[in-house]
């Protein structure tokens, strides 16, 4: 017979063995189900500048026709190894958007699986689930992984390289192979170096000196077998970004004559609105790590493993954050860029906030203070970051008519009666009413959590403590709509982009001679280039006006990728075809194709589905050999 004991113990195992098949069954299903609808949605992201950059470039290496970084070649400000990937993916699942983005997709979800594994051994298999939601319930998020762009592939090998934290005493072997894929990673896209110091630094405090210095050699020589192959053009990548008087102490640095053509004047209110976009976008990612900030409580007598590793995850998430938005916000090239660029360690806020709740300090008096006022702050900058979607609908929010301090009957927009009352002009109201909206309602979440707390919860837990909950539950749920989601990466066509692409380039396919030189007239991303054959091109020119100058000497601009109006004015005596987006034509381009010279050939198909004018006009020079 059974004791009571061992009833008790086969009833609770039994219990815990339902709740695992639960979960696993629920985590299957939301796994493959984000899997599917993600393969559905491909083709209706919007066509991206880079997707046909990584493609084109990856197929011509793969092929052997150019190589990264050679003289008189493509213009190269990126590390090789996502170009060869995709040239790779090309080569088994033929050359087009439709493989790229296919490739993108596997490579985010196996980045999501592998997150999923890391949260799953450390935490437990709900916090698996709740890192699977966190990625695949973002619209926007998963738009940016779905386009043919390195950020789901630096995201996978970013979550391998995180593996090592989860291994109590790794063997050597773990050890170098750690460091591999740390170089891989890099190989990828240099920006996210800062996980090379976080490996390193987490071997030496963690698993001891021995473990530190095999990463540390390791990954060295990783790095420099990864580099020799491309010297010396490779090493540009890592100059370009440094402060001019530190390029000018490098012997072999290489200056680039002329001034470049793309230098936008960007404003502080652009730059700030760019910031809360990001927040708004990663909500969950963000405000979970903000949380950790705030009330993850650490035991300095006696700092454990896990804290260690909450501490190492965290410095590198301040780091990389940090670094992004330098290079973004503080700078011109690429103000917008940070949004996708926190994609590459979107994972890594979720991570930690899982790893640390555990650990969590609610009834701290000052750090509640200091939690009050920042999530007030980030729902106001969320709701500023709406001003250019959704808020615009809040100037047209009815209020009752006032006159002369009465009411009158009837209603009247808040717009015309900030105007009329207060001569405030719209552009000014665009910005003030999205964040006073969300600030009016995040203070009333807080006034209905106290009464709640007070007397439903007799307060049992901190006030703050619980609005922040609210917060982050609130951002949770509305991850997946448009207030939190925007409009950009995805949600913005009700129509199929793959499709169009591809008929626009069937159209070229028979209008242009085999073998013709053709030259790019537009700012655009030349994608139908992509599915041509046979054909010649100038391939600095491809990167358009990111890597145009003005001035400077032709030939010594494009031996480095680059080129000037002196070039342009050469291959356009040379090229056969000129070939140009009918919305983005430049005019001093029109000014100088000769009718006397071209003529135009019957254009394409429009290129975007929802654009019936994004047709591209294609000229032919006459009296040629074709």
């Amino acid at each position: 017979m059974y004791s009571s004991s061992s009833k008790i113990k086969i009833h609770f195992f039994k219990r815990e063995t339902q709740e695992t098949l639960v979960c696993a069954i629920l985590t299957g299903l939301i796994f493959l189900g984000a899997f599917m609808y993600e393969l559905f949605y491909i083709e209706k992201l919007p066509l991206m500048f880079d997707e046909f950059l990584y493609l084109f470039k990856g197929d011509q290496f793969v092929r052997g026709v150019y190589y990264p970084y050679q003289e008189y070649g493509f213009y190269m400000n990126k590390m090789p190894i996502s170009f060869y990937l995709f040239g790779l993916a090309q080569q088994i699942g033929g050359v087009g958007l439709r493989t790229g983005r296919l490739f993108s997709i596997v490579a985010s979800f196996s980045a999501i699986a592998v997150y999923w594994k890391i949260t799953t051994k450390l935490t437990g298999k709900w916090g698996g689930l709740f890192i699977i939601l966190a990625f695949v319930i973002n619209p926007s998020l998963m738009g940016i992984y779905g386009l043919a762009d390195s950020q789901a592939i630096a995201a996978f090998f970013f979550a391998v390289c995180l593996w090592i934290i989860t291994i109590d005493t790794p063997k050597t072997w773990h050890i170098i192979l750690n460091a591999f894929f740390t170089a891989v990673l890099i190989l990828t896209r240099v920006n996210l170096f800062p996980m090379a110091f976080f490996i390193i630094a987490y071997n030496f405090w963690v698993n001891g000196k021995r473990a530190g210095f095999v990463s540390l050699l390791s990954f060295i020589i990783f790095l420099i077998i990864g580099h020799l192959p491309f010297l010396p053009g490779i090493l540009q990548v890592w100059i370009n970004p440094l402060p001019q008087a530190i390029k000018d102490l490098i012997p072999f640095y290489e200056p680039v004559s002329g001034i470049e053509v793309w230098a936008p004047d960007v404003k502080l209110i652009t730059r700030l609105h760019s910031f809360w976009e990001t927040v708004r976008l990663n909500f969950i990612s963000i405000v979970g790590f903000l949380d950790v900030l705030l009330f993850w409580r650490l035991d300095r007598k006696n700092i454990d493993k896990p804290q260690k590793r909450i501490i190492c995850l965290s410095t590198l998430f301040g780091i990389l954050f940090l670094l992004h938005a330098w290079e973004t916000l503080a700078k011109e090239r690429c103000v917008y860029c940070l949004t996708p660029y926190y994609a590459f360690f979107y994972g890594l806020g979720i991570l930690i906030f899982i790893l640390s709740i555990s650990q969590w300090d609610i009834r701290n008096r000052i750090r509640n203070r200091w939690a009050f006022f920042l999530n007030l702050l980030v729902i106001a900058g969320v709701g500023f970051s709406t001003c250019t979607d959704l808020g615009i609908s809040f100037l047209k929010f009815q209020v009752p008519r006032i006159k002369g301090f009465q009411f009158l009957s009837g209603t009247t927009e808040i717009s015309a009666l900030l105007r009329n009352k207060f001569a405030i002009p719209l552009d000014l109201q665009k910005l003030i009413l999205p964040p006073l909206f969300f600030l009016i309602i995040g203070v009333l979440l807080f006034i209905v959590g106290t009464i709640i707390n007070r007397f439903v919860l007799k307060r049992k837990i901190s006030s703050i403590f619980l609005f922040c909950v609210v917060v982050l539950l609130v951002g949770f749920l509305l991850t997946p709509t448009a207030l939190l989601s925007g409009s950009y990466y995805r949600g913005q066509l009700t129509c199929n982009t793959i499709p169009n692409l591809e008929l626009v380039a069937s159209h070229l396919a028979q209008e242009i001679p085999t073998g013709a030189s053709i030259y790019w007239g537009s700012t655009s991303g030349a994608y139908p280039l992509l599915y041509l054959t046979d054909f010649n091109y100038f391939p600095s020119q491809l990167e358009t006006v990111y890597s145009q100058r003005i001035g400077g000497e032709a030939d010594a601009l494009e031996k480095q990728g680059y080129w000037n109006e002196i070039s342009s004015d050469r291959w356009l005596a040379e090229a056969d075809i000129i070939l140009v987006n009918n919305e983005d034509f430049p005019a001093n381009l029109q000014e100088k194709i000769d009718p006397g010279q071209f003529d135009e050939l019957l254009s394409t198909p429009p290129l975007e589905c929802q654009n019936p004018l994004s047709f591209f006009r294609i000229y032919i020079k006459k009296d040629n050999e074709y």
